[in-house]
């Protein structure tokens, strides 16, 4: 993955757990402050880790990685936002204020155009209290 984020200009990534298995390009994406979406129960339900709580997100935050939490087809794995959001905190033991960094997090890096970008995140820390 070293050589694609060398390679390529891009500022997210979705998933990218694997990432971790490779100190030098968690470095890059960290230097880059690249955004990575990630969803835990879809990373255990299609097999990329093999229990909830090994699932890397707290060891990513940790690293200072851009993490925005979702979903990923909630109608096909059959989980939403709500539900993510609270087995992160119960399973992975994620405080309430990191979830709500988090969540802001994910409004930055949203691809929506500038302007309702901007409504948005302020949106969210007027919701968030942030």
């Amino acid at each position: 993955m070293y050589e694609e984020l060398e390679t390529f200009n891009t500022d997210r990534i979705g998933h990218g757990v694997r990432m971790m298995e490779d100190p030098n390009t968690v470095a890059l994406a960290r230097e880059r402050g690249l955004a990575f979406e990630v969803g835990v129960t879809r990373n255990f339900q299609t097999g990329v880790v093999k229990s909830i709580p090994e699932h890397p997100l707290m060891e990513m935050l940790n690293w200072g990685l851009n993490l925005a939490i979702g979903t990923d087809n909630p109608s096909i794995l059959r989980v939403n936002l709500t539900d993510e959001y609270h087995l992160i905190c119960e399973d992975l033991e994620m405080e309430y204020k990191l979830l709500k960094e988090r969540i802001l997090a994910a409004g930055q890096a949203s691809i929506l155009p500038e302007t309702n970008h901007d409504e948005l995140n302020e949106q969210l820390r007027i919701e968030l209290s942030l």
